[in-house]
C-alpha cells in the first residue's frame, strides 16, 4: 500500500512539472508588433497582408526580420490610382510606412529558439513532422508475494533401537492419549519394555521420525511381567513407571515440501503523459532577384530571373512589374512562372500603356522528389512587332519539409 501511495505521488509530481514546462515553453511563441499590438506568427497568421501610410510594424520575440515590398501610390492618367513597386525592405526594428506609400508584408524569418522552445508554426502553413513521443510512465508496484505452499510430508520413521535390559516390574499404567506423533507405551518398571503403542494420527506437518535406540536402563530390581499394551484412543493418565534409560537420538527431519506458487504480479502503473508535439518551422530560405529593366519584341519567352531548389517541400513566391514598350497601345505583354516542365502561373495583362507598370505575383507549393528544380520568371510579347518590358523580378523559396 505504501509503494502504491508513493507511485501515485510521483505521477502527480511529474504531471505538475510537465505542465509548468509546457506553460514556460508556450511563452516563447514568436510574434511581430503591428501598430503597437503583438500579433502571433503561426499557421493562422496569413501572409501577405498590407499596411497603409502611417502604420507601424516591428519584430518581436524570436523574429529575426520581416520581408516587405514597398509600392508607391501613383495617380493614373486614365483615372484612379496604380501601385508602382519601389523596393524590398528588410525590417529589423520598428518602422513606419511613409506617406504616399503602401507596404505588402510578405513573410517573416524566425530564429532557432522559436523551434527549440516549442514555438508556434512557421508562416508556411502546413505542419512539420510530429515531435517525439513523451516518456513512458513509471512501472507499477510489484504485487505482494503469494501465500506459502503447504509443508511437505515428514521423512520416514527411523527403525526402533534395541530394547534395554529389563528393569524391575512396576505397575503397568493405562495407555496415555495419542499425541500428534503417538508416544510409545510406557515400559514396566521391572519387566522388559512392552511393545510400542500405535502411533497417533499424522499432524499437518507429517509424523515425527521414530526415536533412536534407547540407552541402557539404570539398575533395576528383578524383572516382573511385561505390562499389557494399552489400547489406542483416549485413556487415563499414565501410571507410575520405573526410571527410564536415556532417550535415543532423534531421527532425521523429513525433507521440506515443495514451495508454494509465486503470487500474481500486481497491475501495471498508469502510462505517463504524452510529450508535446514538435513545432513546425522554416527549414531553409532562398531568394534570387533581378531589378534591371529588360525589353523584348519577340513572341518567344526570355528568362528575367531564376532560382534552383533542392529536394523537399517548398513554398515559392514570385513577383515582378511588367509594361508595354515604345507606345504600343493595347499591347498584351505575356509572362509565366514555371520550372521547365510545370507552369504554375501565366498571364497576359490587357490594355497596358507604355510606361505604366503592372505588378504580377503568385505563390506555389512545389515538391521536389530528388535532384534540383530551377524555377523561372519568363516574359514575351503576344507577337512580333510588339514590345514588352520587365523589372524588379524576384523569387523567394521557403522549405518546410
Amino acid at each position: 500500500m505504501k509503494k502504491l501511495t508513493r507511485l501515485v505521488l510521483r505521477t502527480l509530481l511529474f504531471a505538475c512539472v510537465f505542465s509548468l514546462i509546457a506553460v514556460k515553453t508556450n511563452a516563447q511563441a514568436p510574434y511581430i508588433v503591428v501598430d503597437g499590438t503583438n500579433v502571433l506568427v503561426s499557421k493562422d497568421a496569413k501572409f501577405p497582408f498590407w499596411l497603409n501610410a502611417g502604420q507601424t510594424v516591428a519584430t518581436g520575440t524570436n523574429v529575426v526580420s520581416i520581408s516587405v515590398s514597398e509600392y508607391s501610390i501613383v495617380t493614373s492618367s486614365a483615372g484612379g490610382n496604380i501601385l508602382q513597386f519601389t523596393q524590398v525592405i528588410k525590417v529589423t526594428s520598428s518602422q513606419t510606412v511613409p506617406s504616399g506609400e503602401t507596404w505588402k508584408v510578405e513573410s517573416v524569418l524566425l530564429n532557432t529558439a522559436a523551434y527549440t522552445s516549442g514555438g508556434s508554426s512557421g508562416p508556411s502553413g502546413p505542419s512539420g513532422p510530429s515531435g517525439p513521443s513523451g516518456p513512458s510512465g513509471p512501472s507499477g508496484a510489484t504485487g505482494s508475494a503469494g501465500a506459502s505452499g503447504p509443508s511437505g510430508p515428514s521423512g520416514g520413521t527411523g527403525s526402533a533401537g534395541p530394547s534395554g535390559p529389563s528393569g524391575p516390574s512396576g505397575a503397568t499404567g493405562s495407555a496415555g492419549p495419542s499425541g500428534p506423533s503417538g508416544p510409545s507405551g510406557a515400559t514396566g518398571s521391572a519387566g522388559s519394555t512392552g511393545p510400542s503403542g500405535p502411533s497417533g494420527a499424522t499432524g499437518p506437518s507429517g509424523p515425527s521420525g521414530a526415536a533412536g535406540p534407547s540407552g541402557p536402563s539404570g539398575a533395576t530390581g528383578p524383572s516382573g511381567p511385561s505390562g499389557a499394551t494399552g489400547a489406542a484412543g483416549p485413556s487415563g493418565p499414565s501410571g507410575a513407571t520405573g526410571p527410564s534409560g536415556p532417550s535415543g537420538a532423534t531421527g532425521a527431519t523429513g525433507a521440506s515440501g515443495p514451495s508454494g506458487p509465486s503470487g500474481a504480479t500486481g497491475p501495471s502503473g498508469p502510462s505517463g503523459p504524452s510529450g508535446p508535439s514538435g513545432s513546425s518551422g522554416v527549414l531553409a530560405y532562398l531568394d534570387a532577384s533581378n531589378l534591371t529593366t529588360n525589353t523584348t519584341v519577340s513572341g518567344t519567352f526570355a528568362t528575367q530571373t531564376s532560382l534552383g531548389i533542392t529536394a523537399g517541400t517548398w513554398f515559392v513566391t514570385f513577383s515582378a512589374e511588367i509594361t508595354a514598350y515604345s507606345g504600343y497601345y493595347y499591347d498584351h505583354p505575356k509572362y509565366r512562372f514555371w520550372d521547365g516542365t510545370t507552369t504554375y502561373f501565366q498571364g497576359e495583362p490587357a490594355n497596358i500603356f507604355d510606361g505604366f507598370w503592372t505588378p504580377i505575383t503568385g505563390t506555389a507549393k512545389i515538391v521536389v522528389a530528388s535532384g534540383t528544380n530551377t524555377v523561372k520568371i519568363d516574359y514575351a510579347t503576344d507577337g512580333p512587332g510588339y514590345g514588352t518590358q520587365i523589372r524588379n523580378a524576384r523569387i523567394t523559396a521557403v522549405r518546410v519539409q
